[in-house]
């Protein structure tokens, strides 16, 4: 029902007709995934919707840097103050709180949104973070989290920082 503009991709780390580990992968630099609003042939830009759409609001709303919004001040993350820290254990578990926050805030934004406007269906709404996996590396984090929408269906997303 709602729609943004497509701006996650999923990387196949295939760049200029040549296949790169995925480590090494110039496109996504080793994450997976890489920022990049694509037109169609009539130069519209690709919109997206529904799980899609969610799924592309739960990495926009970690990603991005808490207070860079002035719309929202509370949206995005604090896990970018992590980023080249020796890593720890007391940090592991903030990052960690800060994700499940992160998304709540998220989620409270999708109700308000259905509530005023009535543009978001079932599928594009967060019910419920089940998990948040932080794997501590000497100078970094995988971010693992797992969620659900309104419909009970159940994604996955991953953050290297």
């Amino acid at each position: 029902m709602s729609q943004d503009v497509k701006i996650f991709h999923q990387c196949d780390h295939v760049v200029g007709h040549k296949q790169h580990a995925a480590h090494l992968c110039p496109r996504c630099l080793g994450k997976g995934y890489y920022y990049d609003i694509s037109f169609d042939e009539a130069g519209k830009a690709i919109t997206t919707s529904g799980s899609i759409k969610l799924q592309q609001e739960v990495l926009k709303a970690v990603n991005d840097i808490r207070g860079d919004n002035l719309f929202f001040p509370n949206w995005g993350s604090g896990i970018h103050d992590f980023i080249g820290r020796k890593a720890s254990k007391l940090d592991k578990m903030k990052i960690g709180l800060d994700v499940r926050l992160t998304l709540e805030y998220l989620r409270e934004l999708q109700i308000d949104a259905r509530q005023q406007y009535n543009n978001m269906n079932d599928n594009e709404i967060i019910q419920n973070v089940t998990a948040v996996d932080v794997d501590q590396y000497q100078l970094g984090y995988d971010v693992g989290v797992q969620f659900s929408n309104l419909e009970e269906e159940i994604y996955e997303q991953s953050i290297e920082l």
